[in-house]
Formats: structure tokens, sequence, C-alpha cells
């Protein structure tokens, strides 16, 4: 019988981190499920970018209903590296084979009915921001018909400790706050943000609060 292949098991411990999706056509929510569909189908050359020496892909794989998997993919395009012997210091290049780049690899899942997605953190990796830079990119390039004013954002969720590391400042003297468009647009933070983000039909909004010199911003407002 063949031999089946295992997967690869992690030999060191692995973080994620979880996002939420914001994403639009225009004024309009898209639905993520069509587009991660749509994605998932696309050959590899269309999932590709190279600039100049730096290579990066991703791959959409649909998991099961509304969860896809991907798998992102960042190196160089040079075929010879440099070896350094730790024990006498000595180097020797070496080079790849036609078709083969050394990578690091970045992997996650998406979850359209949540709109979430779980992405690990890859030093020197693609990072979340750059994914979801390099999905919107793909499909405004693949179908321009029908993405081409798509905007995405995965936007950091604050995890269970957050509120109790406040709680450690004595002091907190500045503060700044990168709101995203919302799926369902800017009415979801109150009137006076709602009326700044449809006006200016902005993608993003920074706040920025200052205390007083020897004063403190308050933590739980």
């Amino acid at each position: 019988m063949p031999r089946t292949k295992q997967p690869r098991v992690p030999k060191k411990k692995v973080k994620l981190e979880l996002f939420s999706l914001h994403g639009h056509i225009h004024d309009q929510p898209i639905n993520y499920t069509e587009l991660l569909t749509f994605m998932a189908g696309l050959a590899l050359t269309a999932c590709t970018e190279v600039t100049g020496d730096c290579f990066v892909r991703v791959r959409v794989t649909a998991d099961q209903e509304g969860v896809f998997r991907f798998s992102a993919y960042t190196g160089s395009v040079d075929k010879t590296f440099l070896v350094l012997d730790l024990q006498d210091g000595t180097e020797e290049e070496r080079g790849l084979e036609d078709g083969k780049l050394v990578v690091r690899k970045t992997v996650g899942l998406i979850d359209t009915a949540r709109r979430e997605a779980v992405v690990q953190l890859v030093h020197h990796g693609v990072q979340a921001y750059q994914l979801a830079q390099l999905l919107e990119r793909i499909a405004r390039r693949a179908a321009p018909e029908q993405y081409a004013e798509l905007s995405l954002e995965l936007v950091p969720i604050a995890g269970i400790t957050f509120l109790a590391e406040l709680e450690r400042f004595v002091r907190i003297q500045s503060a700044t706050i990168r709101l995203v468009r919302p799926n369902y647009d800017w009415e979801e933070y109150g009137a006076t943000l709602q009326a700044l983000g449809q006006d200016s039909n902005a993608r993003n909004l920074e706040i920025s609060a200052s205390a007083n010199r020897n004063g403190s911003l308050a933590r739980n407002d």
C-alpha cells in the first residue's frame, strides 16, 4: 500500500491572532463567501506578486461551508544564498534549483459567517494587514469589473486581558485609536463619527487624545 503523507507537526509554539473582517465595494458591504470562493478558483499565477526581488503569494482553499483556509508565502527570488559555518567561520554560497524558492509561510482561517479571521503570527512573514492588502489587489486585478472598488481590512480583536492590562497603568497621557469603516457603515460609531466618516467618504478614521502635563486620561471612558 502507498504510504500516506502525514501533516507536518509544529515543533515550537505558534502564536495566533484574531481579526474582524471589514470590506466594502463602493459604499456596500461585500459578500465574503462569494469573494473567497472566487479567489479559491484562481490560478497560482494570479495569486502571486513579484516586486523587485520580493516574492509573495496567497492561496485560498475552501475548508467547509463558510470557512476558508489560506497559506501566504513571502521570500526572495534570488537563487543564491550564503551559508555561514558557526564553528570555523567559513562561508559557502549555495544555489537553488529552478522553480524553487526559500520562503516563510503564514497560515490561517477565515470564517465568513462570523466575519473573523485567525492569522498565524510569523516574524518576517506575511502580516495580517499585508494579507488584506494582497487579497484586495488580487481580486481587483482578476475581476476589475466586479472588484475594482474593493476595500478590505483585517482589524485586531482585543484579547481578554486587554482591560486588565490597562488597569496596571498609573497614568495614561495619550492614546490614539484607528477606526476602520464597519461592515454596516459608520453609524455603528455614533452620530458624531457617522457624520464625519460618511461626509468625508473615509476608509479609516484616527482619533487622538492627550492629557494635561501632570494628568491622566480616564482609563474606563
